[in-house]
């Protein structure tokens, strides 16, 4: 019997020019694998789950990026 794929999709924010990306916890939980496409690109680049909160839902992850350009961040900012 052939597993079905399963895909998801979730929306995050990159937080460092290196490809830090802050998303939720559900989005990735149990994936075998991750990819993130930035708005005005049809490449998707795969990523790599750093660290996932379940309680607070929160999940960073750091895409591959293999032309290792600078990508377009948001600011964090404090309060």
């Amino acid at each position: 019997k052939r597993e079905r794929k399963r895909r998801g999709h979730g929306s995050g924010f990159c937080i460092d020019p290196s490809g830090v990306i802050l998303t939720n916890a559900h989005v990735v939980r149990s994936a075998d694998r991750v990819t993130v496409t930035f708005p005005g690109s049809q490449e998707a680049m795969l990523a790599e789950v750093l660290e996932t909160d379940e309680v607070l839902d929160v999940a960073v992850l750091r895409v591959k990026n293999p032309a290792g350009k600078p990508l377009t961040h948001l600011k964090l900012g404090s309060a």
